[in-house]
């Protein structure tokens, strides 16, 4: 008995302090940005949204677990991540070949970036729609 009374008040600090690390860098990235201090503000925002995260996968992990996605699923996702990035460089004309003008290898890192970005909205796109065509099916 004191064992899961222990447990649980330790699980409640232990979420009290993350809650209050997040909003400690929330703040502290407003104060910085304010200050002019970007590259602080840039690493305490990437703090506070991976405490956040964090305490988001608290309470999913508190929720049942999904079935696993088809197997199509992810290289679909990087197929149409690709086919989006390569929409967006030739829509801005961001030159990422050595032989363009402009070319500087920091345009590979936003290439990169965005990439990892739209293959994360793509799976969670996909995953959504499949959820809901598994949920049609058992009606």
């Amino acid at each position: 008995m004191l064992d899961v009374v222990r447990k649980s008040v330790v699980h409640k600090v232990a979420l009290a302090l993350e809650g209050a690390g997040m909003v400690s860098s929330l703040v502290g990235t407003v104060v910085a940005s304010a200050t002019g201090r970007f590259p602080v503000a840039v690493i305490l925002g990437a703090l506070a949204v991976g405490l956040f995260l964090r305490l988001s996968g608290r309470r999913a992990a508190a929720l049942e677990a999904a079935p696993p996605l088809p197997v199509w699923v992810r290289p679909m996702a990087v197929l149409l991540a690709g086919v989006e990035a390569a929409a967006l460089v030739e829509a801005v004309n961001l030159p990422v070949r050595f032989n363009q003008a402009g070319f500087q290898y920091g345009h590979w890192a936003l290439l990169a970036l965005a990439l990892l970005i739209l293959y994360a909205v793509q799976m969670a796109i996909l995953s959504s729609l499949i959820a809901k065509l598994r949920q049609r099916q058992r009606r």
